[in-house]
């Protein structure tokens, strides 16, 4: 038995695609220009990415596959990928939507409504801290004035 160790990994690697370079190739560039389109073709992109790794631990095993072979295992999985593209899409919409509303649209607001707020604590700490302690809303007070709010 042969330690796995990082020369050996290299190696075996570099001959496992010098072997099958044009088919891997061929996948991984469909599966890039899939990449382009959001959501269904990020799945797409998946599939294609799982495709190339199942080719790879296939002939790394000594069980070669073709590519057909294994498109009919990743072909019915494939909404399982675009599963995973909508909720990894949804969840990095969440945190952006979260961050643009924290820093953009509450502050915003709260300026805006100051008028309508009577002259209490809260109106005190809008019209005091909220244009200044948001270096965003400072340089673009500073650019545009009250024009901007």
């Amino acid at each position: 038995m042969h330690y796995f160790i990082p020369a050996n990994a290299v190696t075996a690697s570099l001959n496992l695609y010098r072997k099958r370079f044009k088919t891997y190739f061929k996948i991984s560039l469909i599966s890039h220009l899939w990449f382009l389109i959001p959501i269904y073709g990020w799945a797409k992109f998946f599939a294609g990415m799982a495709l190339i790794s199942r080719l790879a631990f296939a002939e790394i095993n000594g069980k070669t596959e073709t590519v057909s072979e294994a498109e009919n295992y990743i072909k019915p999985r494939e909404w399982n990928f675009f599963v995973a593209a909508l909720l990894a899409f949804l969840g990095f919409m969440r945190r952006g939507f979260f961050w643009v509303l924290l820093w953009m649209v509450i502050p915003r607001m709260l300026v805006r409504f100051r008028y309508y707020i009577l002259y209490d604590e809260i109106s005190y700490f809008i019209d005091r801290y909220i244009p200044i302690s948001n270096p965003i809303f400072f340089w673009l007070f500073r650019l545009f004035g009250d024009k901007f709010f």
